[in-house]
């Protein structure tokens, strides 16, 4: 008897194009992932729960709309990070206050105004991303997150939290701190995660 493991069936719907409201419901480290551009990078991801005046925007199915921005754990001038950062607390950093540091754990549940726009792939199919950000009016609303804000820092010596987003969990197993912990990213595969790496990348994972 087989038992097989196949992709989703239900691609997820992106968030539709447009402004919206945001608060930060996600702050995940997934270690020094090796699969970048200019070799292994540390790297960060951040969630956001979308809102629009009526409340919480959700999907087909009745979800909170959620959206992921994944950054290198930089910030120097040149960074995605320090640039996001900058543009949600609508203020600019100088460079003794960057040689500091800055600790992206104090995003969790800031509220930000933000642009989604759609990038069309060579398949035909749309995939979302933050255009801008923009830091909250004084007379906007406060948000009332639906989704249970979270933080997490990469422990290999520890197991991963079930309710942290599936396909995150896998970029976690990828990192290079995972793999020397563990060995293959998918001998222990937390409940629900298919060993061979197969599956249904939900609450706004990569598709």
């Amino acid at each position: 008897m087989a038992i097989l493991a196949r992709p989703s069936t239900e691609p997820r719907q992106p968030a539709p194009a447009g402004k919206y409201f945001g608060i930060c419901v996600g702050v995940f480290d997934i270690g020094t992932q090796e699969c970048t551009m200019f070799g292994p990078k540390h790297q960060v991801v951040l969630m956001f729960e979308l809102h629009k005046l009526r409340g919480v925007a959700r999907d087909a199915a009745g979800l909170p709309q959620l959206i992921a921005v994944l950054s290198n754990l930089s910030f120097n001038s040149q960074s995605h990070l320090r640039t996001n950062v900058e543009q949600i607390l609508g203020r600019t950093f100088n460079e003794t206050e960057a040689q500091v540091g800055f600790d992206v754990t104090t995003l969790i549940e800031i509220q930000c105004r933000l642009v989604v726009i759609h990038q069309i792939r060579a398949n035909g199919s749309a995939r979302e991303r933050i255009e801008q950000f923009l830091p909250m009016d004084p007379d906007d609303p406060r948000l009332q997150p639906v989704t249970p804000p979270l933080v997490y820092e990469l422990d290999p010596s520890q197991p991963l939290p079930v309710n942290l987003p599936p396909w995150v969990q896998r970029k976690a197993m990828e990192s290079r701190e995972w793999r020397t912990c563990h060995g293959s990213p998918f001998q222990q595969a937390p409940p629900g995660m298919p060993r061979n790496g197969n599956m249904n990348m939900n609450m706004n994972g990569p598709t």
